[in-house]
Formats: structure tokens, C-alpha cells, sequence
């Protein structure tokens, strides 16, 4: 039998050679449909495809090079349902705030990859208030009282100020209403549906406190509300946005897609995109994804121990 070693040895330098010249890069694996498939969750699907199919329509001219033959935009009804469709492979990319994309991170092993600028900012924070001519001047006075929250979905009306709260020592328990009992070793809050209602129950002294996000509160109210209103704190600061990528998906088209998103804001039709889908850029996150994710769950862990109405 002739012995071989030669040859292998021979093939093996010519492979280490052409990488020495040419770098070796890693095969990109696009979906077998060609297409590229964004998601988000929301009661519009009309709505809110019309707003992020922009975005798939210029990420998707871009990776022609690559087989991307189009963009597509898929919108979920609930965090389950893009929470399945992330895990089954029909959405490759997920866009949404820091606490249903970590709900369907739970649920599907997506990664995060990115945080989203939204109004020009690229983190968020939650914002305590009161009413200036109450008697509640700090967070420890709310013991006893009412807070106002959005909704049991929001990041900047429930997830984070709840989380910030119950750190702080606050025994949260959820009410069904402003009319319910309430001891004063407890801190209730209550559903509102809107950071308009949050405002009027402040306002109303129905509530002791509400809960808005910063821009919301610096930006957004006119000068004669913020008058009217106390600053009781404010909570750490967050991803205003975040991107999901679905488990499976090919490392290195994943890394060209990271690539693509981060540039979006570098030619025209790119920011135009954006407008349109309220995105001002997306970037890494500061301290790492993993890192960032890791603190997430480390409130989601806080927050699923406080009794909902």
C-alpha cells in the first residue's frame, strides 16, 4: 500500500497557504426561502408591518449578493406566538422594547444582538411621580398608597419601575382597581391601559403616584402639567429598543445582518427606514449583550415574585 503521508501533508500546506494569502471566511447559510423575515408583536399587524417593511425592503437589497431574494414582515398577536415563530425558524429577526423581546428570549433562546435608538435616545428609564400638592414627597410614602401603571406588557409602565420599586424595599401588590382596600403595609398599583390615564389619576389624587418613561415626562408633557407634578425618582436605564436573532440562525449571516442594521443610518434610504419605523440607529450594547441580558433577568426574576391583580 503506498504510503500517503506525503500527499496529506502536501494538500494540507496548500489549504494553510491559500489562508495565509486570502483570509478563510466562514460560509454564510441564508434561509432555504430566500427571504428575510422581520417580526414585531402588536393589535395592528396593518399597522405596524406598513412601519417595519421599509426596513426589510432595504436589508433585503443589500444581502442580494448573498441569495436574499426579499423582505418580508410578520406581526405576532402575543409573545407566545413570536416566541414560537422564533423557536420554529419563520422569523429571523425580532424588534421590539427590553421586556417582551426578554419574554421571548425566555421562551425561545433568541439572542439579543442589538439595542435600537428611539426619539434620538438609546436607553430608557421610568419616571416616579406624584402630584405637587400631595403629601407624598418620597418613594417610602407610597407605602400605604396607589401607583398607576400602564399595563402588565410595558417596559417603562410596569417592568421597570415595579423592579426598581420592590428593590427599593416596596411591597408591591396588584389591585384590581382605585377603589380597592389597601393596608398600609403594602404599596398597590393599578392597570391604567395609558400614560394619559396615569397622568389623570395624578393629577386626580386618585392615585398617589404614576409611573411614565423619561421622554414621555421631559419631552413630551406641556410645561403647565409639569408644573402640576413632583419628581420621585428614577429608575436605572435600560435599551430603549432591542433586536432578537432566532437560535439556529447561521453565525455568519447573522453577523452580516448585525452589520447591515448598524450601518442603516449611513445612506438615505437607510435612515428613511428608520423614520419610519421611529428608529433612529441601532448599535452593540455598551456593556455587552450578554451582560445586558443578564441583568434583565435578573428584574424579570424580581418582578414574577409580585402578586398581579
Amino acid at each position: 500500500m503506498p504510503n500517503r503521508l506525503p500527499l496529506f501533508l502536501f494538500l494540507i500546506g496548500c489549504v494553510l497557504s491559500v489562508c495565509a494569502g486570502q483570509a478563510c471566511t466562514p460560509q454564510v447559510v441564508i434561509p432555504e426561502n430566500r427571504l428575510l423575515v422581520l417580526g414585531v408583536i402588536s393589535g395592528n399587524a396593518a399597522e405596524d408591518a406598513s412601519q417595519l417593511q421599509p426596513l426589510a425592503d432595504v436589508l433585503a437589497k443589500g444581502l442580494q449578493e448573498y441569495g436574499i431574494t426579499g423582505g418580508e414582515v410578520r406581526v405576532a398577536a402575543s409573545v407566545d406566538e413570536m416566541a414560537d415563530w422564533m423557536k420554529t425558524g419563520v422569523v429571523d429577526l425580532y424588534f421590539d422594547s427590553a421586556y417582551p423581546a426578554l419574554l421571548v428570549s425566555e421562551q425561545s433562546q433568541a439572542e439579543f444582538v442589538l439595542r435600537g435608538w428611539q426619539f434620538g435616545r438609546p436607553e430608557a428609564q421610568s419616571v416616579i411621580f406624584a402630584s405637587r400638592d400631595s403629601e407624598f414627597k418620597t418613594l417610602h410614602e407610597l407605602q400605604g398608597g396607589l401607583i398607576a401603571v400602564r399595563a402588565p406588557q410595558s417596559t417603562s409602565g410596569f417592568f421597570l419601575p415595579l423592579a426598581y420599586l420592590a428593590e427599593q424595599g416596596l411591597n408591591l401588590v396588584g389591585k384590581p382597581g382605585f377603589n380597592a382596600s389597601i393596608n398600609g403595609t403594602e404599596a398597590g398599583f393599578v392597570f391604567t391601559g395609558s400614560d394619559q390615564e396615569t397622568l389623570r389619576a395624578v393629577l386626580s389624587r386618585t392615585a398617589a403616584a404614576g409611573v411614565v418613561d423619561d421622554y414621555h415626562f421631559d419631552i413630551v408633557l406641556a410645561p403647565e402639567i409639569s408644573q402640576q407634578l413632583v419628581e420621585l425618582a428614577r429608575t436605572e436605564k435600560i435599551p430603549r429598543q432591542v433586536v432578537l436573532a432566532r437560535p439556529g440562525l447561521n453565525a455568519s449571516y447573522r453577523a452580516i445582518l448585525v452589520r447591515a442594521l448598524e450601518r442603516l443610518h449611513e445612506t438615505e434610504s437607510g435612515r428613511a427606514a428608520l423614520n419610519a419605523f421611529h428608529t433612529t440607529r441601532f448599535d452593540s450594547f455598551p456593556g455587552g449583550a450578554e451582560e445586558t441580558a443578564r441583568r434583565l433577568r435578573e428584574m424579570l426574576a424580581i418582578v414574577k415574585r409580585i402578586a398581579l391583580p
